[in-house]
């Protein structure tokens, strides 16, 4: 009863570490049991909702800034097209 009040931790796991030590093994499960005429089948339809959710992405980020800072639209668009495109990178600690 008394080991319930008291905090103990024994590994301090951040939500990026979990996410690292998690997803890489369910993708690797995922694309290693994948059928290739289902995803030839579904390819359009894939590569259709990654363009879209970029585009809104874009739009989002744009008119955000567009509407918050006064931003010239063309600039608001670089830069949500440049936050778009970019990829989450993990801390060099966790990197192998």
């Amino acid at each position: 009863m008394g080991l319930a009040l008291v905090d103990v931790r024994l590994v301090n796991l951040s939500p990026g570490l979990i996410l690292f030590i998690f997803l890489s093994p369910l993708l690797f499960e995922a694309a290693w049991n994948l059928k290739w005429s289902d995803l030839k089948r579904d390819l359009i339809p894939i590569c259709l909702y990654a363009v879209i959710g970029v585009l809104i992405s874009i739009t989002g980020v744009a008119l955000g800034l567009n509407l918050l800072t006064g931003v010239s639209l063309t600039t608001a668009l670089l830069v949500g097209a440049s936050l778009s495109a970019k990829v989450k990178q993990f801390p060099d600690s966790l990197s192998t």
